[in-house]
C-alpha cells in the first residue's frame, strides 16, 4: 500500500504479521506456522472443489465500459507537497491533507489545501499510552467524521485492540493532538484488519475467520458484537485452507456521512455497494459477467489478476483505482498504468480518470476540481478535474 513496489496486498499480511508479532507467543507460535505453510502452498494450482464461487448480491449491475474517459495530461499536472516530507498515504477531508508519513513520531502531517504548508503533526509509534504499535494506517484504521462543525478522528490500533478519537477542529486551533480512549468497555473482536466508526456508539469491523479462509463484518454497538445477517453470503465466501487469504479480501470505503459503503474486491472485477447497518445492497461488475474463485484458484499465483488497488468514497458516489494486471506483472514491478473508475450510489458510471502514470493512491478535492495522485517517485501529483464538480452536483441533484 505504501509505494508502488509495496502496496495492497503486502499490506494485508505484513500488518497482520506485524500485529501477530506483537501478541503473546502461543498466538504467536500458530499464526507463524499458519503463515508458513501459506506461502509453501500458494503457489500451487486449487485442483479441488469450492462450495460458493462469488461473494456477490443477487442484485448484479454489469458496467463493462465507464460512461465516458478523461485522459490527462502529466505535463498539465504539478507536484503540490514538499520532497522533504515522506508520503505513504493520504486523505483529502474538506479543506485539509492528511499524510500518513511513516514517521515515528508526528506520524500525520496535516496541511492545508490552499497552499499545502502544515499544520501540525500528532500521533507516536510505540507501546506507551496513547501511542500506536505498528502505526496509523489511514485507509484501515482511521475515520473521519463531522460533529456540528468540528472534525473529528477515530483511530484504531490493531495490536492493542484499543480504539482512541481526536479533535482536530481543536488541534488546529491549539497545536495539541489530544487521544481520548473511547470504547473502553468494548472487546473489539480479533484480529480485526479493517475497522470503521459508523456513529458514537457504533464501529464497523472486518475479521479473518476459520483459520484465515473467511472474512466476517460485525457491527460493534453499545458494547455488543452483532453479524450481519443480510451480509451472510459475504462472510461465507471462503478460500481452501492454506490458500492465499488476500483472494477474498476487499478494500472498503465508507461514504462521509457513514451511511454508505463499498467494497472492491483485490482479485475479482466487482465491488459490493451496501448500508453497513442494514447490509442491503447490489453488486457492480466491471465486465459482462464475473470473475469466479475456481477460475482464478486454477491458474498459478503469478497468473492471477490484481483488479484494484484503492478505494475512495464521497458524497456523490465512489471511486476505485484499477490495475487488471496478473500478480507475475506487479510482482516484477513492470510498467503499467492504473485507471480510476467512478460511479455513483447507485452504481451508475460517471466516467474513468487516466492520469497516463503509475501510481499507488488517489484522492479528489471535489470542491475545488482536483484529482491527487501518489506517483511512483512518492510524491503528490495534482490535476485539474473540473468534471468532479459536476458529479457533486449530480449527488445533490439526486437527493
Amino acid at each position: 500500500m505504501y509505494g508502488c513496489d509495496s502496496m495492497h496486498k503486502k499490506l494485508f499480511l505484513i500488518e497482520f504479521i506485524n500485529s501477530m508479532l506483537a501478541m503473546n507467543s502461543h498466538r504467536k507460535y500458530f499464526f507463524i506456522l499458519s503463515c508458513t505453510i501459506l506461502f509453501l502452498t500458494s503457489c500451487n494450482h486449487w485442483k479441488g472443489k469450492i462450495a460458493k464461487e462469488t461473494m456477490a448480491f443477487d442484485t448484479v449491475i454489469y458496467q463493462k465500459d465507464p460512461l465516458a474517459t478523461y485522459v490527462l495530461d502529466k505535463r498539465k499536472s504539478r507536484c503540490v507537497v514538499s520532497d522533504n516530507l515522506p508520503v505513504k498515504n493520504f486523505a483529502i477531508v474538506d479543506s485539509l491533507m492528511f499524510v500518513d508519513t511513516g514517521r515515528d513520531h508526528g506520524m500525520v502531517e496535516v496541511l492545508s489545501m490552499n497552499d499545502f504548508l502544515s499544520k501540525g503533526s500528532f500521533g507516536n509509534k510505540g507501546r506507551a499510552s496513547g501511542e500506536f504499535t505498528n502505526g496509523i494506517n489511514l485507509g484501515l484504521y482511521t475515520t473521519f467524521r463531522k460533529k456540528g462543525n468540528t472534525l473529528c478522528a477515530t483511530l484504531y490500533d490493531m495490536v492493542t485492540g484499543k480504539v482512541f478519537s481526536v479533535d482536530i477542529s481543536s488541534f488546529l486551533k491549539h497545536g495539541k493532538a489530544i487521544l481520548v480512549e473511547e470504547f473502553k468497555n468494548t472487546e473489539i473482536p480479533q484480529p480485526a484488519f479493517w475497522v470503521k466508526q459508523l456513529s458514537d456508539s457504533v464501529l464497523f469491523a472486518k475479521v479473518l475467520t476459520n483459520e484465515e479462509t473467511t472474512q466476517r463484518r460485525l457491527l460493534v454497538r453499545n458494547g455488543n458484537v452483532e453479524s450481519l445477517k443480510s451480509m451472510a453470503f459475504a462472510d461465507e465466501f471462503a478460500v481452501p485452507q492454506n490458500t492465499d487469504f488476500n483472494m477474498i479480501s476487499t478494500l472498503i470505503g465508507v461514504s462521509p456521512d457513514q451511511r454508505k459503503c463499498v467494497e472492491a474486491m483485490l482479485d475479482m472485477n466487482y465491488m459490493n455497494v451496501y448500508t453497513p447497518m442494514s447490509g442491503k445492497g447490489f453488486t457492480v461488475c466491471c465486465g459482462d459477467k464475473l470473475d469466479l474463485l475456481s477460475d482464478a484458484l486454477s491458474l498459478s499465483k503469478a497468473e492471477r489478476r490484481y483488479m484494484f488497488a484503492d478505494v475512495r468514497a464521497y458524497d456523490f458516489g465512489f471511486a476505485v483505482l484499477k490495475y487488471d494486471i496478473d500478480e507475475r506483472t506487479y510482482e516484477a514491478g513492470d510498467d503499467f498504468t492504473p485507471t480510476i473508475l467512478v460511479f455513483d450510489w447507485n452504481g451508475k458510471s460517471l466516467g474513468e480518470l487516466k492520469p497516463n502514470i503509475k501510481f499507488n493512491h488517489f484522492d479528489m478535492d471535489v470542491r475545488k476540481g482536483f484529482l491527487y495522485v501518489l506517483d511512483a517517485e512518492s510524491r503528490i501529483r495534482q490535476y485539474s478535474i473540473p468534471v468532479i464538480k459536476s458529479w457533486n452536483n449530480h449527488s445533490s441533484r439526486a437527493k
